[in-house]
């Protein structure tokens, strides 16, 4: 049951709080798919923001290289001042959202 976790809160979103191994991630129902994934060696930070498209990874330059050449994966190397909305997207065109 989800009403009996630990719970997590920033501004505007309040996550529910789990823990176990990283096979373990598949698993999660699609609902329940979790949005922050930290590791307790701190390997990584893995965050998926519901109001964005992307899912952002931070981890070491080696891992991030990893990733970038892994074929099976659409990745793109961002830096802090980069936008995070579907315009900051170079690698699928923005389509013009605006009402007709």
């Amino acid at each position: 049951m989800v009403e009996n976790r630990p719970r997590f809160t920033l501004p505007g979103r309040a996550y529910l709080l789990a823990h176990g191994a990283l096979d373990d991630l598949p698993r999660f129902p699609t609902v329940l798919a979790p949005s922050l994934v930290w590791p307790e060696d701190h390997a990584f930070c893995c965050a998926t923001e519901v109001d964005f498209d992307s899912t952002l990874v931070g981890l070491s330059e080696d891992g991030a290289h990893r990733v970038l050449d892994d074929q099976s994966l659409e990745a793109l190397l961002i830096g802090v001042e980069d936008r995070l909305d579907i315009h900051g997207d170079t690698l699928n065109p923005a389509i013009d959202r605006r009402p007709t």
